[in-house]
């Protein structure tokens, strides 16, 4: 009997909390991520789009859009928020309230980045407190602002489902949702192919990833403040 107890003791601490199995499940902590995406957007500027992004630790993130002329790009590097149009620079914004931070911040989230911050408090929801498609889910609340992201885990503990608040234009918060779907390894790593955005509870964007690029090792700040220096899939 006693080693049975201490064989399911030994199993309980080689599993970990949720988050360690959440983790183990991507692959383990991602140095970087380049997608690129087609998207189907409902709201505002509608149509059918293509665009980049990439995302690295969790205050990193590039969000490159195509457009009929040059590509507009919005850079964060963790301290200032850059716009581009082409490789002319258009604006630059130093400010907390700068609304790509939150971009950077849900997606951080969403590929478990942003456990990583100092600070950020973590909590295993109960049955009810999951999110709908959810097995197991987490709370992380954020130390620097309070904002509250909800995360929902399959069986496999691979991340289905992220709530939590973005701006958006014309720069309004709103409760973001992204429910995400089509998981495939790729580089080491499991990174989910279809995401399905809401706003408010309403239909955002349907998002379909046409190649995902986990990157070797985790690229610096200054990748992060020019268009030319992101990193991008072969």
């Amino acid at each position: 009997m006693l080693a049975i107890l201490l064989a399911t003791a030994i199993g309980c601490v080689a599993r970990g909390t949720l988050l360690e199995q959440a983790m183990r499940a991507q692959g383990g902590p991602m140095p970087g991520l380049a997608r690129e995406s087609r998207t189907e957007v409902w709201v505002g500027f509608r149509g059918t789009w293509r665009w980049r992004t990439v995302t690295a630790g969790p205050n990193r993130y590039a969000w490159s859009i195509e457009t009929t002329g040059e590509p507009t790009h919005y850079l964060f590097d963790g301290r200032v928020v850059r716009a581009f149009v082409g490789s002319a620079l258009t604006s630059e914004d130093a400010s907390p309230t700068a609304a790509l931070r939150t971009h950077a911040r849900f997606t951080s989230v969403m590929f478990l980045d942003a456990f990583r911050t100092p600070g950020v408090r973590v909590r295993e929801l109960a049955a009810a407190e999951r999110p709908p498609e959810a097995a197991f889910g987490l709370e992380a609340v954020f130390p620097d602002t309070g904002d509250r992201y909800l995360i929902g885990l399959d069986a496999g503990r691979l991340v289905v489902s992220v709530e939590g608040p973005v701006l958006l234009p014309p720069f309004e918060r709103h409760a973001v949702r992204a429910v995400l779907d089509d998981h495939r390894r790729v580089g080491g790593y499991t990174v989910a192919y279809h995401t399905r955005w809401t706003a408010d509870g309403q239909p955002l964007a349907d998002e379909r990833t046409v190649q995902a690029c986990p990157l070797a090792r985790e690229p610096p700040a200054a990748a992060f403040a020019s268009p030319a220096a992101l990193p991008r899939c072969p």
